[in-house]
């Protein structure tokens, strides 16, 4: 029979081990809160390839409420819509890479400065335009494929971590209008064309195939997936 004293000591013990428990279950819940709260900056949500560089991508394209829409369409080096997407109506359209570095709009790779990136004027200054860079690390890092979301032909890119983005096939404009909605997408880089002052670089995709630094006339109207590159 046990004495009185060891059934104290084994209760004792019992509500430490539950207790600890207790706690235990609480501080991974608030981990877990705070990992999840992370993930919205600026009220954006983004996604957590496990990409070499630290590069987080945002769940949606400026402009747009939810992963199937289309979002909001730029022209290179703009900070908002327009009704027209021409060579009149673009601010870039025929400006060299040199001339756009001397007024402050590209950085020494080319590439956008806050001052003309659609993705930090919109979303804030932590947000940005990917660069080519950016599109040639998440195609080497993930598998891509073509299908539909939400009724919504796109391209999802999912990462050996098992976290995904999906980029809706949203066409573009140009002084035409809209087209090849649902059939193509076009996604605006922050990286300019070194070869002439008419085009910058986008990565676009059909269902067959995905292509990068594809050069595309810097006055046509495309979407933009923002990134994220701060630390969590």
């Amino acid at each position: 029979m046990q004495s009185k004293n060891c059934e104290g000591c084994m209760s004792r013990t019992r509500r430490k081990v539950c207790g600890g428990l207790l706690v235990t279950l609480l501080f991974c819940f608030l981990a877990y809160s705070c990992k999840v709260e992370s993930r919205v900056v600026n009220g954006h949500e983004f996604v957590d390839l496990g990409l070499p560089s630290g590069t987080k991508w945002a769940t949606m394209n400026v402009g747009a409420d939810s992963i199937f829409d289309y979002g909001d369409y730029y022209s290179w080096g703009e900070t908002s819509v327009k009704e027209i997407y021409s060579c009149e109506t673009s601010y870039t359209y025929g400006k060299c890479s040199d001339f756009l570095q001397q007024i402050g709009m590209l950085n020494e790779k080319l590439s956008f400065n806050t001052v003309c990136d659609a993705a930090g004027a919109c979303w804030g200054d932590v947000w940005e335009t990917p660069t080519k860079d950016d599109f040639i690390e998440l195609i080497n890092n993930t598998v891509s494929e073509w299908t539909v979301l939400g009724g919504v032909g796109g391209r999802k890119f999912t990462a050996p971590n098992g976290n995904w983005i999906f980029l809706p096939a949203a066409g573009r404009y140009d002084e035409s209008g809209l087209y090849d909605q649902g059939d193509y997408g076009s996604y605006w880089s922050a990286s300019s064309s070194v070869e002439d002052c008419y085009t910058a670089l986008c990565m676009f995709f059909w269902n067959d195939n995905v292509q990068i630094n594809v050069q595309t006339d810097r006055k046509n109207g495309q979407p933009i997936r923002p990134v994220y590159k701060k630390a969590w």
